[in-house]
């Protein structure tokens, strides 16, 4: 399953669907979209009852599995490691989110220890629904029964695993911590909570401000992006978690010999070369991170969709500079592909005359970045002929490739507009043949917004140009009367925009939302047709 990016509007819907960590939201430069990990997919689909175009089946010789999927470089040699004597109890606490295996490397570290002749106590504490939400376990490690607790009480860890930093982070948790007693092995990685799947609105915090917290409640702590390292070294993330251990071990907060640790990891008998692998290099992490990182170096992943640069003319029509330049520049020449220069040109002069005008009030310039991206949301929004254009584009086919290696198959999981009114609840798959079709429609888009236009007639179509003209009005006369004094609720009101997500039944919603967040702002939304 694949999800093409520049088709995606990042509304979280298919989230909603699946509760499925897979899901995971990213940061793009034209907002926050959605991607499916391969690595840690479960193939149940059920992402695909999202209301939205942009997924993609491709079809493999054969069911993939958690394993390496690319040659996997040597690791080099790494100091020797002298094990924490154990003479009472060795605490260890991993934090992170249900659903990444959390539970099962406690289980693995738990055979270790007992292999090693430790006596182990464990204690999971997954709730009755934890998928994609926080998840910690307790590891106890004893020369022999100390006490009844397998609960590690407060300030009494040795090592925490952080998979995941808000959970580390969080108050309680944090709390098992002693600065003088705690090894701390965090990954950087954001890994999406169930909340940030299905709600766009809901962003991960600042890392450094997490780690901070970690740091001055640990001994030592390192810290690397295990998601990324993963991704790197074996094509998937898969064996991430692994990679922590390794750098758990290599800092002395493992009382267990590393070759009991990697049997265990073929008595668990998941991915174990992969594991394998990822706790050798994770303990390079630690050892030597110079050598870690110079391994981590890599070619840019494939674009997604393709770059259209805007014509000259048009961007020395205008005066705008900075980042709002930066903005315009990429965003006009979208316009162009999209649907043509006249379209785009009208876009830069809009966000020329409030740039302009913004610049007699200071030298901010918020409120022109918002007006900039929000206005070129609504201006590409995503009809029939939009879709087609980007499912056909040969920059995503040529990452699919990239993504999927030895896909033989792609097919387009749709659900028409058309096929919904005659009552159809489900998406339809239409495979390599429809791509050519595509393509011709993709062509219409001359047709967009005449009364050539069949699609045009569609209720939402019709709210989607009523849209850009209330938008186009509503910052310009914010600009007309801009001060410092409103200059922060004008911004607000352009940044409204990205409410707008999603297709059809989910857009018309969000359409709903975006109506309040301008009435809470004073803005009068009257020559907006209603949604129902």
């Amino acid at each position: 399953m694949v999800i093409n990016e520049a088709v995606c509007e990042g509304c979280g819907d298919c989230g909603v669907k699946s509760n499925c960590l897979s899901v995971q939201p990213v940061d793009t430069e034209f907002g926050r979209k959605t991607r499916i990990d391969q690595g840690s997919c479960n193939t149940d689909y059920s992402c695909l009852d999202g209301d939205c175009p942009s997924f993609v089946t491709v079809e493999l010789p054969e069911s993939p599995v958690a394993t390496v999927k690319k040659a996997v470089a040597q690791p080099p040699s790494v100091s020797d490691v002298v094990l924490p004597t154990v003479e009472a109890t060795h605490n260890i606490f991993l934090a992170g989110i249900g659903g990444t295996g959390i539970v099962t490397v406690n289980q693995v570290l738990g055979m270790a220890g007992l292999r090693s002749g430790l006596h182990v106590e464990g204690l999971d504490q997954t709730g009755l629904s934890q998928k994609a939400g926080p998840v910690t376990s307790h590891l106890r490690l004893s020369p022999h029964r100390a006490e009844p607790s397998n609960r590690i009480s407060p300030a009494s860890a040795d090592c925490i695993l952080a998979f995941d930093l808000l959970t580390a982070a969080d108050g309680k948790n944090a709390g098992v911590a002693d600065p003088a007693r705690t090894v701390t092995v965090a990954s950087t990685s954001r890994t999406a909570t169930g909340e940030m799947v299905y709600d766009p609105s809901v962003s991960y915090p600042d890392e450094s401000g997490l780690l901070d917290r970690l740091d001055v409640l640990s001994k030592q702590l390192v810290s690397f992006d295990a998601l990324a390292a993963a991704e790197t070294l074996f094509g998937n993330t898969a064996a991430a978690n692994f990679l922590l251990v390794g750098a758990a071990y290599q800092v002395g907060g493992l009382p267990i010999p590393a070759d009991a640790i990697e049997e265990a990891i073929a008595i668990n008998g998941v991915a174990v070369q992969a594991n394998h692998a990822a706790f050798r290099w994770g303990r390079v992490a630690a050892d030597d991170p110079a050598a870690f990182r110079a391994a981590m170096t890599q070619a840019a992943p494939l674009a997604t969709r393709t770059i259209t640069p805007a014509p000259e003319r048009l961007l020395n029509s205008i005066t705008v500079d900075g980042v709002v330049r930066e903005l315009v520049e990429r965003r006009a020449g979208e316009l162009v592909a999209y649907q043509s220069e006249k379209i785009a040109s009208r876009y830069l002069a809009v966000v020329e005359q409030v740039w302009a005008k913004e610049r007699t009030v200071g030298d901010r310039t918020e409120f022109s970045e918002a007006v900039a991206q929000g206005l070129f949301k609504f201006m590409a929004y995503k009809d029939e002929y939009e879709v087609a254009r980007l499912l056909t584009d040969p920059a995503f086919l040529a990452s699919v490739s990239s993504e999927v290696p030895g896909g033989e198959k792609l097919t387009y999981k749709l659900h028409p507009p058309a096929l919904k009114a005659l009552g159809r609840t489900k998406k339809i798959g239409l495979g390599p043949n429809l791509h050519l079709p595509m393509r011709v429609l993709a062509k219409g888009k001359k047709l967009r917004g005449t009364v050539f236009d069949p699609f045009g007639y569609a209720h939402v179509r019709r709210l989607e140009r009523a849209l850009i003209d209330h938008y186009e009005s509503m910052v310009l006369d914010a600009a007309d009367h801009l001060t410092e004094q409103n200059y922060d609720a004008a911004t607000q009101a352009a940044a409204a925009a990205d409410i707008v997500r999603g297709y059809e039944d989910v857009k018309l919603g969000n359409v709903d939302r975006y109506r309040a967040r301008l009435t809470e702002l004073s803005i009068d939304t009257t020559a907006l047709p209603t949604t129902r």
